[in-house]
């Protein structure tokens, strides 16, 4: 009777290590996710902004003409539509009559929502979180924002 109960307490224990284990590398590949996903935006961006500079409107930006110029990283690209990390889509599209243009990340989960509202605040005119403007680099409004498990977040920039 000893050894059973000796058995069935290092298998628990073993149990509880293995789910640790797992639930540390699940952490990990999301960090790992979003930080791949900001910095690929940030590079996106200055990519367009380099394509359009001797253009006066961004009228004619669409995903079509960002994957043709291949300025849509591989590990983004699914069939010919910008993916993110997430399984939502990006989108980037002119916006205040082509003066401006706007990335749009839909499915974002709520943990890192968040973090996608407030990384990098001076390079946006303006970040939407589920139709909700937030303030530049506001943590609480974005943590209010961000109240689903699937959300939409919306850049502008020039």
């Amino acid at each position: 009777m000893r050894d059973v109960l000796g058995i069935l307490g290092a298998i628990f224990i073993s149990i509880l290590l293995l789910s640790s284990v797992i639930q540390w590398l699940s952490d990990g590949f999301s960090t790992s996710k979003l930080s791949d996903v900001q910095s690929n935006l940030i590079m996106m961006q200055i990519k367009v902004q380099n394509l359009f500079s001797g253009s006066s409107s961004y009228a004619d930006l669409d995903n079509d003409l960002l994957l043709n110029n291949e300025i849509v990283p591989a590990s983004l690209s699914k069939g010919g539509v910008i993916s993110n990390p997430w399984g939502g889509e990006i989108t980037f599209a002119p916006v205040d009559n082509g003066s401006a243009f706007s990335i749009t990340l839909t499915d974002v989960p709520r943990k890192e929502c968040v973090s996608m509202a407030v990384f990098q605040p001076d390079a946006w005119l303006g970040v939407t979180i589920n139709a909700t403007e937030i303030a530049s680099g506001d943590v609480a409004g974005a943590t209010n924002a961000c109240n689903g498990d699937s959300n939409t977040v919306i850049y502008t920039t020039r």
